[in-house]
């Protein structure tokens, strides 16, 4: 082996990053950003979730209050209506314990404690915690049951023709054995049969969608500005709106082609339960997937090459991966990072798919996401179409 040749080598590609600045800043500025905004994350302490209790007895009410904020995993406030159902759609609580005011007498007669948690179904991780919390409030309800009262047992009575004095009856108690609860979990949205899977398909949907478009578009403009093509459209009596729309149309076929397959994957081939529209997730991630190609149109324009290319996607897909609600719920965040993430057009799009395929809902509910989306979407475009000029 020639080691002259293979230091040669080397010294070519150090000499090729050296002048290239934008790479070196790229190979500096990603890792460091990405992992500030990892760890400001991490550090930052998330919101305890609200639950709430309802029971017609007072200190039932003060009891199971008093368990459930113990050790801080739960904050306990009081509704402001009497819809419990309500307020877990308004997203005032997180989950609602309802204890019937007998709960006492049935656990002092040996029955079981019935129980009841109302819990909105969205969040899988806060509804076993809501579920295992119920054994937590059965425990602290234990010292105000009522005891049995003693059993007196009266002892035989003197021999016939003895002088043997009459013992005293003694009380036999019968001990208390509490039962383990029986816990009822009701669903505002969703049912038992949702998984984890379930609750995040929606989530999986747009950010592969979204993730897999800004790279196809991204690569693919790129290439037409290094070949050339570019300059001889500008050269023409082309206009750069014209260009850029003709490019979005292009490329929106084939992602939306790709959307499509990554949807009936999802819905279909792995059988994951929904309850609203296949057409209308369709058409929030069919806007979505426009807005991703004129994202990837847009950062192409400061790529030189297709290393750059792929430098921009820790720097842009990874920070929306976190704070859209994919891997961290955005609605416990502190309020600086809740602000970063409504920055994100794909904030909107998980939104409006988990309110579609979870919630049930319908058009006339997610139109707000949606009409923000199209905002992305225009602003996208007009930030698409200047960067081409410039860039050719």
């Amino acid at each position: 082996m020639n080691l002259t040749t293979v230091f040669a080598v080397v010294g070519r590609i150090i000499r090729q990053f050296g002048r290239d600045r934008r790479t070196l800043a790229l190979i500096v500025v990603v890792p460091v950003a990405v992992l500030a905004l990892l760890v400001w994350i991490l550090r930052s302490p998330l919101a305890t979730p609200k639950v709430a209790v309802v029971s017609p007895d007072a200190e039932v009410k003060r009891l199971a209050t008093a368990a459930l904020t113990e050790g801080g995993q739960l904050e306990v406030v009081e509704l402001e209506t009497t819809d419990y159902r309500q307020a877990l759609r308004d997203a005032k609580v997180k989950a609602v314990y309802i204890i019937p005011g007998d709960v006492l007498t049935a656990m002092a007669a040996g029955r079981a404690p019935d129980l009841t948690v109302a819990v909105q179904g969205t969040n899988p991780t806060l509804t076993r915690l809501a579920e295992a919390m119920t054994g937590k409030v059965a425990q602290a309800l234990l010292p105000a049951v009522p005891r049995p009262a003693p059993v007196p047992v009266i002892g035989p009575g003197p021999k016939q023709g003895g002088s043997a004095p009459q013992t005293t009856p003694s009380p036999i108690v019968v001990p208390f054995v509490p039962q383990k609860p029986v816990v009822h979990t009701e669903y505002v949205y969703g049912s038992s049969a949702f998984t984890s899977i379930d609750i995040m398909a929606p989530a999986f949907i747009a950010f592969f969608a979204f993730f897999f478009v800004f790279l196809l578009t991204s690569v693919s403009f790129l290439r037409e500005r290094t070949q050339g093509t570019m300059v001889r459209l500008f050269a023409s009596p082309m206009r750069p709106a014209e260009m850029v729309l003709g490019y979005t149309i292009g490329f929106t076929l084939f992602a939306l082609l790709q959307s499509a397959i990554v949807l009936v994957f999802v819905v279909y081939a792995l059988k994951i339960h929904y309850v609203g529209s296949v057409a209308l997730v369709f058409l929030i991630e069919a806007v979505l997937t426009i807005g991703g190609v004129n994202l990837g149109i847009f950062l192409s324009t400061y790529a030189k090459n297709e290393l750059q290319v792929v430098q921009f996607i820790p720097l842009v897909i990874v920070p929306q991966a976190i704070l859209s609600g994919f891997v961290f719920p955005l609605e416990d965040m502190t309020p600086a990072l809740r602000a970063l993430g409504q920055a994100m057009p794909l904030t909107y799009a998980n939104q409006a798919m988990k309110d579609i395929m979870v919630k049930g809902l319908g058009l006339a509910d997610v139109w707000p996401s949606l009409a923000v989306l199209g905002g992305f979407v225009v602003f996208f475009t007009i930030l698409g179409s200047v960067a081409a000029r410039r860039s050719a």
